[in-house]
């Protein structure tokens, strides 16, 4: 047998892992091809991840084919990538060249390939499994013909329900659901459907039936009861409350219990007692009751009974700790009574109905042949593993190698791209078939693996990838002991002090101390660098934005908005030739910034994730054919008031009043009042042709003059992105109605075709392609690509996706090959429970394996930057962003916290001093070229002036000088907003004074007359009489009508950085060249940076700035 040694590769981000798997495959040809009389070139298989992927592997493995057997380079630079290309072949030979039957070799292999693509064996994990099913799990199963249908999950749902509501399976459906009081069965929809997503689990519990579990195992309480546990519990908490209330009557015998104890433990007594004797005796009845532990869980998380304010006293500080001792073992107890109680049996609930909910939905694959690459692994691995009944008895060993070696019988070599994204359903099949090729045994004498892998780039967790794989391949596989190991850790992405910024944030002690105190495992190499000449270009800036919900200057819209004004702005794509992205972890994140990049005149490409029927101008046209089709007034309404007509709310109440009074008179309705209506409801009426004339009707009619020439030109990106969207469903229309198997082409089978279509790529919206270079991408969709500049946006208060509604599974391993269970936990009400037990690592397991993940998305999204990496961390911390990060370097784990101080920390180091609005940039100053270097475009197309691009443009920081107010803590706003009214009374005075610019007689009587038909329905005709005369006589006159201004302009609106401002009174004296803005107070306090930014936004107008206006401010103190 030839020697051939498997690899196990570590590539870092951007150190060349698709130029190095080409080169592997070379090599394997270069052994192999022609030597060996068996060999072929598609006994090498390449699996990616992704389809890109694919395409980047087997156009690099032709060109590498093509450069090399091209022994006259025509061009020196060809004859330099010829050469490096095969130095890296063989990096020991001084002067490595082809020899000529290595050159024949090659030139015959690049023939074959050019010839009979099929011969080159690249494609996804998923499209292998796929092929694995169709030619002998397929014929097996007798499924004679299959769809793949990503969204076959939930058009099943509604036959599961349906299946479950039948008697045999309500009574423990309605066990398991009761405890979540919801209207419908609808509404657990996602509980379901993540049942079905975690089959894989079903099928290792089941398969670990027989198997005994280690003792001390949740599992082990799960099979084995004991009885005897819950009552030792229910008397530990009892004689632990005894303990507390004691302790509170003992040291606190001048308060009441009621003044003792938190909120929370009040709220579980109706009446609370007003003695400890008979607080204990309101204790004891609690405990008696069926729900008594888990009330008094719930409602005192982590144990907290005393309130701890009230023992804060010198003399009490050991009583304190006391206190926190019993509460906290309180805690335990109760989570750990409450494991045995309603935690475990809710747990054989969800086995019970788990296995109900799987059979009939293997029924219905069977029915309706529509499956998801879910569905196809799941059924391939049954197929290989299950026996029940076998369809390969996979537990006799003969039968298995007969069948492993009929399946790599073709594939001798497996190369596999980033292998750490590998789920383990995927990594069950694949296993047998690599131990197969690595034995050095089989249908043929040479064989073998290469992967390929980054654990720090494993960022797909959610569909069952697990990082440790790569970790644990060599003792996975015995026959890999031995195998070479090696690491790529030059990069060829990024410049040297972009490299140097990243290891120094991720080889930080902030985040490798906090590691190693939950032992947990990140290994990291630092980076070397391999782009010397980016470094003149390099640019890194910062930003910690906090945000509040309660705020509007400081929520997390205007978070969002100076993000793309402070950081995106500057750099315009349309003026720059650098390719950029945005980068952030959620599509919901991307379509906000998008629409300010919309707002501010920036182009950006987006590839949304959102179908294409959701969109804002495709949606009225489904809800014009659904008029048509049924006639139900609620879609002619949602048409009226789509972008396509905008109907105003006044208008709609008129049409809608006008529908009501047709249908009770039974009378066709009179839309006389709203032209627009008429217009519509005619056009209606006419339609009876084909259903893309119907649409063309409604976008002639209302299009042409939905935005004006000026729009266009101002953001032609959002237009035409719009428009590509309508094109693109108007060519579904078409293609619907063409289609030569569609025999109902009414508008109702139409409307079934969406439905039944959700999800699929076809039903996707569409981007503006070519029109600009700022791309807009998830972390995970911007894996494997580069850019000159990216900016990323990371809340760090985000939550992210909800697992409410669905199943909770906790699980621990044996073995490296996360092949067989060790522990396991299943909930859908109380993972409160799990993780407050004495189980708990359980569920700390799963919450440190997100964390990790959270971090590997973060050093993705950082090593995507070549030159330029633009930071905005948003946060919710109301004590600023020092106090939030030093709150999160203890207690629960929180990695991306700790990546964003590191990074803060780098700037620290730098002796970066922040600008007015907390944002670092590094460096300050260009680098500028030393004597005598050339100012000649670098390889990579990098010319001096482009040096100016990353120059940061210095702005008046908006909020500079704010300071949280403490006293306003401490206000009695009920008295402020519902007593005094100050609020209101503020609102009558602007309103008041909007209709007064000269102050004649006429124009008092006039506002007069306007605030009684405003407020005259909260306010009596008197308070408002008597509020304006107080105005009147204590308004500064002076002031407000100052002479010498000959425009008046009051509640004057204008924008400014995409955000809208509205200036009480603007004066004008266009004769020389004056403005005055006021701003009128009523006693609320004054905000001094808000002048500034009216006269900021006045200035940057053109009539303003072209004429050279002196601006002056002030404020106007109003009593009312």
């Amino acid at each position: 047998m030839s020697r051939f040694s498997s690899k196990i590769i570590t590539a870092s981000a951007g150190t060349g892992k698709t130029y190095r798997l080409a080169l592997e495959y070379i090599r394997i040809i270069l052994d192999f091809y022609g030597k060996h009389q068996d060999f072929s070139l598609d006994n090498i298989l390449v699996l990616t991840f992704t389809k890109k992927a694919t395409a980047e592997i087997r156009e690099r493995i032709n060109s590498h084919l093509e450069l090399l057997c091209n022994d006259k380079p025509a061009t020196e630079e060809i004859a330099k990538d010829r050469s490096g290309l095969l130095d890296s072949l063989w990096p020991e030979r001084e002067d490595a060249e082809l020899t000529d039957q290595d050159l024949e070799l090659l030139n015959r292999a690049l023939r074959a390939l050019s010839s009979d693509r099929r011969q080159l064996q690249v494609m996804t994990i998923d499209a292998y499994i796929n092929s694995v099913f169709r030619n002998i799990v397929r014929p097996l199963r007798s499924i004679e013909n299959f769809e793949i249908d990503i969204k076959a999950v939930e058009k099943r749902l509604p036959f599961l329900l349906q299946h479950l509501m039948k008697p045999e399976f309500k009574a423990r459906l309605d066990s398991l659901l009761s405890r979540k009081i919801s209207p419908s069965l609808d509404e657990y929809k996602h509980f379901f459907k993540s049942l079905i997503e975690q089959r894989w689990l079903h099928f290792q519990i089941r398969k670990a039936e027989n198997k005994t579990p280690a003792e001390g195992t949740l599992w082990r309480m799960f099979r084995d009861g004991g009885a005897e546990e819950p009552e030792r519990l229910r008397k530990a908490i009892r004689e632990n409350l005894e303990l507390l209330i004691t302790l509170m009557a003992q040291n606190r015998p001048d308060l009441t219990p009621e003044e003792c104890v938190v909120q929370k433990f009040r709220s579980l007594f109706p009446l609370f007692p007003d003695s400890y004797a008979g607080l204990r005796e309101a204790v004891a009845r609690l405990c008696e009751r069926p729900d008594g532990y888990l009330r008094l869980f719930q409602n005192c998380p982590e144990g907290k009974i005393a309130s701890m304010s009230k023992f804060m006293r010198k003399d009490l500080t050991g009583v304190k700790q006391t206190f926190l001792d019993l509460q906290a073992q309180l805690n335990e107890d109760l989570a750990d009574l409450l494991l045995h109680t309603h935690f475990l049996p809710e747990q054989e609930e969800i086995l019970s109905v788990w296995s109900a909910i799987l059979a009939e939905y293997d029924k219905l694959i069977y029915r309706y042949k529509n499956m998801t690459y879910d569905d196809i692994s799941w059924f391939t691995l049954e197929a290989l593993f299950s026996t029940d009944p076998p369809q390969f008895d996979m537990q006799v060993e003969a039968v298995a190698t007969e069948f492993y070696q009929f399946l790599a019988h073709r594939s001798r070599f497996i190369l596999i791209d980033e292998f750490q994204d590998t789920s383990l359903i995927q990594f069950a099949i694949l296993k047998p078939i690599i131990e197969e090729i690595t034995s050095g045994e089989g249908t043929k004498d040479f064989g073998g693996m290469i992967v390929v892998g980054d654990e720090k780039q494993s960022i797909f967790g959610w569909r069952g990838g697990e990082r440790e794989l790569l970790l644990n391949l060599r003792s996975i596989f015995g026959a890999l002991r031995n195998l070479n190991q090696e690491s790529l850790g030059t990069s060829y992405r990024s410049s040297e002090k972009m490299i140097s910024f990243v290891n120094r944030v991720f080889k930080s002690s902030l985040i490798s101390n906090r590691l190693q105190e939950f032992g947990l495992q990140w290994p990291y190499q630092p980076l070397k660098q391999g782009m010397k000449d980016l470094d003149p270009q390099t640019c890194i800036e910062f930003r910690a934005a906090c945000c509040s919900k309660g705020e509007a200057w400081k929520s997390l819209d205007a978070v969002y908005r100076d993000f793309v004004w402070d950081f995106i702005k500057p750099h315009d794509p349309k003026n720059s030739q650098e390719s950029m992205a945005v980068i952030c972890r959620t599509g919901k994140e991307l379509e906000a910034i998008q629409s300010l990049l919309d707002a501010a005149g920036i182009g950006s490409i987006y590839q949304p994730s959102s179908a294409l029927p959701n969109h804002a101008w495709v949606s009225p046209l489904i809800a014009w054919l659904r008029w048509l089709a049924w006639r139900d007034w609620l879609d002619f309404l949602e048409v009226l008031r789509s972008n396509y007509i905008m109907l105003e709310a006044t208008e709609l109440k008129k049409i809608a009043d006008e529908i009501a009074a047709a249908r009770e008179a039974s009378r066709e309705p009179d839309f006389s009042v709203c032209p627009l209506a008429r217009e519509l409801y005619k056009l209606s009426q006419t339609q009876t042709g084909s259903i893309s004339e119907a649409c063309r009707a409604l976008t002639d009619l209302c299009l042409p003059t939905h935005k004006g020439a000026a729009a266009e030109e101002d953001n032609p990106q959002a237009f035409e992105r719009d428009y590509l969207n309508i094109h693109a469903f108007l060519n579904l229309v078409r293609d619907f109605e063409l289609a030569p198997a569609q025999k109902d082409v009414s508008i109702p089978a139409f409307l079934d075709y969406l439905e039944d279509n959700e999800g699929q790529d076809s039903l996707k919206q569409v981007s503006v392609e070519g029109g600009g270079s700022l791309q807009l991408l998830t972390v995970h969709k911007s894996k494997g690509l580069q850019f000159d500049r990216v900016f990323l946006f990371y809340n760090l208060s985000s939550r992210g996706g909800s697992d409410h509604d669905k199943l909770k599974a906790y699980t621990s391993f044996e073995g490296a090959d996360f092949q067989d269970l060790r522990d396991f936990g299943l909930t859908y009400h109380y993972a409160d429970v799990i993780k407050a037990s004495s189980h708990k690592a359980l569920a700390e397991n799963s919450e440190h394996r997100e964390m990790l993940e959270e971090m590997n998305n973060l050093y993705v999204a950082f090593t995507r930057a070549k030159t330029a990496l633009h930071l905005c961390f948003a946060f919710q911390g109301k004590d600023g962003w020092d106090k939030y990060v030093e709150d999160r370097k203890t207690g629960k784990l929180n990695l991306p916290v700790l990546v964003a101080a590191a990074a803060e920390e780098f700037f620290k180091d730098e002796t970066v001093v922040p600008k007015e609005n907390g944002t670092y940039v590094w460096p300050a100053t260009p680098i500028q070229p030393k004597k005598g270097e050339s100012r000649e475009p670098k390889a990579e197309g990098v010319t001096v002036e482009a040096l100016t691009r990353v120059l940061p443009i210095r702005e008046t920081d908006r909020f500079a000088g704010l300071q949280r107010n403490e006293i306003d803590e401490h206000k009695n706003w009920k008295k402020i907003w519902l007593e005094d009214r100050k609020n209101l009374f503020g609102d009558l005075a602007h309103h008041y004074l909007s209709f007064v610019k000269q102050d004649q007689p006429a124009e008092h009587k006039y506002a007069g007359k306007q605030c009684l038909a405003r407020f005259g329905s909260l306010l009596t005709r008197e308070t408002i009489q008597t509020r304006i005369e107080i105005l009147r006589s204590n308004l500064p006159t002076k002031q407000v009508f100052p002479s010498g201004y000959d425009k008046v302009f009051t509640e004057f609106s204008l924008w400014h950085r995409g955000r809208e401002l509205r200036i009480d009174r603007l004066l004008l004296d266009t004769a020389n060249k004056r403005a005055l803005i006021l701003d009128y107070k009523t006693g609320t306090g004054r905000e001094e940076g808000q002048l500034e930014r009216y006269k900021q936004a006045l200035l940057a107008l053109p009539v303003i700035r072209d004429n050279g206006y002196q601006v002056e401010t002030d404020f106007i103190d109003l009593k009312i």
